[in-house]
């Protein structure tokens, strides 16, 4: 399951610093027997200093504590980080985030030896200002951080929650050659479907059930036919699909080559991921053949052998092809 999905965005440094200064307000000294005026401004002083430092240290600490861990995360969560935002740079901004609250403790107790020394009202109103501009200057320098943990979970709340013990098949294939259709017309799931490339920029999960067993359908974007490190973001997450979720992968073609994408580039395609992913089973559906000449159709079979066909519009013959693939498998009962 995806295990930022629970994840409240982190506040930004502007946020922190209003909540620990609203906290800070509000905290108040029971004067007792101090009888003495600046005896106790000082007192209350130091627990709004303290009150104020202890709302920044427990809410950073929170942060680092609840952001899941990327040396136990699930492989597949965690090169979509990478991919996505660089582990390098996630690590980097959780420890300046994690190394700034014992510099705030430092600060308070630095601080409060000092107050023991002053004389004054006036110096203790210089206290009070100069503990929070201390303070408050740290918050803002790891700001960036903070902003950037919070664009990280914001978009990883979105990944799909993956259930690894059930069977997931995988579509692939170039952009609009019809996965999103297909899983749209299999599953469960609600793709966004539309005629230019690239409508679906990230990974997405259907589920049907067969034989007793609940399969997951994913849709992912469409892959270019070129060098594996020229492939965009958007691209690479197909990579990550197929390497960590698939346990059958279905390649679509488009043999009327609508899609904006040569039946050479589609076949090539095609050879790249049965070569690159010799560990899976790659099953070949030639879509939208309502749409392609007989001759480009011949141009696939000639190339990689008999394959299932459906149409463009046909959701039944989808849930057959696919049904078919299925009996094939021989899943167990489960």
């Amino acid at each position: 399951m995806n295990p930022f999905e629970e994840l409240k965005p982190t506040p930004t440094s502007e946020t922190l610093l209003d909540k620990a200064f609203r906290k800070s307000l509000k905290a108040s000294y029971n004067p007792g027997k101090v009888k003495d005026k600046l005896e106790f401004i000082k007192r209350e002083s130091l627990i709004k200093m303290k009150v104020f430092g202890k709302v920044l240290t427990d809410s950073l600490t929170a942060i680092v504590k609840n952001f899941p861990s990327l040396n136990t995360i699930d492989p597949f969560y965690y090169d979509l980080i990478d991919t996505l935002f660089g582990v390098d740079k996630v690590k980097k901004a959780l420890s300046s985030i994690n190394g700034t609250p014992p510099i705030i403790r430092k600060i308070i107790n630095e601080e409060a030896r000092r107050l023991k020394t002053i004389t004054s009202t006036s110096d203790v109103i210089a206290f009070k200002k100069r503990v929070y501009g201390r303070v408050s200057s740290l918050i803002k320098k790891i700001s960036s951080s903070l902003t950037f943990i919070r664009e990280i979970i914001v978009e990883a709340r979105r990944f799909p929650s993956i259930d690894k013990t059930s069977f997931t098949i995988v579509v692939a294939g170039q952009p609009n050659v019809g996965k999103s259709t297909f899983v749209k017309a299999v599953s469960t799931a609600q793709p966004e479907i539309a005629e230019y490339p690239f409508t679906t920029k990230k990974i997405l999960v259907g589920h049907l059930e067969y034989n007793g067993n609940m399969i997951q359908v994913v849709d992912t974007p469409g892959l270019l036919d070129r060098e594996p490190d020229l492939r965009n973001k958007i691209e690479l997450q197909s990579i990550i699909a197929l390497k960590h979720l698939a346990d059958l992968i279905i390649y679509l073609f488009d043999p009327s080559e609508t899609c904006g994408y040569s039946l050479t580039s589609q076949l090539n395609l095609y050879k790249y991921i049965k070569n690159f992913f010799t560990d899976k089973q790659v099953i070949p559906v030639i879509n939208k053949i309502d749409l392609a000449a007989p001759e480009k159709v011949s141009v696939i079979v000639d190339e990689i052998g008999e394959a299932a066909s459906i149409s463009s519009v046909n959701d039944v013959e989808a849930r057959k092809v696919l049904k078919n693939i299925l009996d094939g498998l021989n899943l167990q009962r489960s």
